[in-house]
């Protein structure tokens, strides 16, 4: 009786060692932040012994927590600078691999009792160098504009700046802003308002035309919309395991999918 009890103890034991638990850590960009949670989830749902831990901060974040091993994935919403890339092949002798999972676009939101349409690139670049102070210079009434923007750490911070500002810096009046959700919020909150984002949005928030193009998917898909992106996810190297699993199973028609729903161009 003895030996059957050793005996089972003993496979119990084996059973348990080869279950393996896996973790995956995650962080970066605040636009991609919950379209990964959502995108995680449901690969644990399939995948009971993985633990995914997503952690947003912004795209600078993401490739700072990469560099010093506290993430093994980086969500990125721009292309990595040549000082984050100095680093990785430093430190890594490796260039890194970007993987583009969606296609995005800065996104112009106004409150919803908003009456403008369109802005062109040279509005957007006079809002946000305070240029252009007032809703009447714009068609509408005479009321102060409220103008938000992202975080440094942001790559839409750094995309807009790039794209609208030709390289200059905001000008003081603009608000800085923590989170993609929280702006977009504020923007509900206030009609004298206008802040720009990704296309992820889930609110009464109105987003209007750029140059007279719409960002509707047929155009962001063909680059007509003039603010169009990749979303990315940033490995050191070519992943390997789970890693590497997960994001193929993103690119699958599942995980694309996923990624249509939740508001983003797909890839396939």
């Amino acid at each position: 009786m003895k030996k059957i009890i050793f005996f089972i103890l003993i496979s119990f034991s084996s059973c348990i060692s080869i279950q393996r638990y896996e973790k995956i850590k995650i962080a970066g960009s605040d636009t991609m932040y919950k379209l990964l949670e959502i995108l995680s989830a449901v690969y644990m749902k399939n995948n009971p012994n993985v633990s995914i831990y997503v952690t947003g901060g912004g795209t600078e974040y993401g490739f700072q927590a990469l560099e010093n091993g506290q993430a093994d994935i980086a969500m990125a919403s721009r292309n990595i600078q040549s000082d984050e890339l100095k680093i990785i092949i430093d430190k890594f002798n490796s260039i890194g691999i970007s993987h583009l999972i969606a296609k995005d676009a800065i996104v112009i939101y106004v409150n919803s009792n908003n009456p403008v349409e369109n802005l062109s690139i040279e509005d957007l670049n006079k809002i946000y160098l305070c240029k252009i102070n007032n809703w009447k210079d714009l068609g509408w009434k005479n009321q102060e504009i409220l103008a938000y923007r992202r975080m440094s750490t942001s790559g839409t911070y750094h995309y807009f700046k790039s794209h609208i500002l030709n390289g200059e810096d905001y000008c003081q009046n603009i608000i800085a802003i923590q989170n993609h959700e929280t702006l977009i919020s504020l923007i509900e909150q206030n009609e004298n308002s206008i802040g720009f984002g990704g296309l992820g949005n889930h609110s009464d928030a109105k987003p209007i035309k750029v140059n007279n193009i719409y960002p509707l998917t047929e155009n962001i898909k063909k680059d007509k919309y003039p603010l169009t992106r990749y979303l990315q996810l940033f490995t050191i190297s070519e992943p390997k395991g789970y890693v590497r699993d997960f994001i193929n199973w993103i690119m699958s028609n599942e995980g694309q999918n996923i990624i249509k729903n939740f508001g983003y161009v797909g890839i396939l």
